[in-house]
């Protein structure tokens, strides 16, 4: 959560920045019922499949990662 927040408040325009914020927030709510998925999973099926699971889907947010930019080096151009 802090990467996040922290990148957030990086490329966004620093009068967008409350507006940037609370659509995240809003946003980001339906990842809040995931721990009652994984509990699902874990009952109904098995460890290892929830396990399987959130090991692809940590895979894949590490492979997206790499494009992200690098929101202060296009402000030192800027500037």
């Amino acid at each position: 959560m802090i990467g996040k927040d922290n990148y957030l408040l990086d490329i966004a325009p620093s009068r967008e920045r409350p507006k940037y914020i609370s659509l995240i927030g809003t946003l980001i709510f339906p990842i809040s019922l995931f721990p009652l998925l994984g509990g699902f999973i874990a009952q109904y099926m098995s460890y290892k499949i929830l396990f399987f699971a959130t090991a692809i889907v940590v895979f894949f947010g590490f492979i997206l990662s790499f494009g992200l930019s690098e929101p202060r080096d296009a402000k030192k151009i800027s500037k």
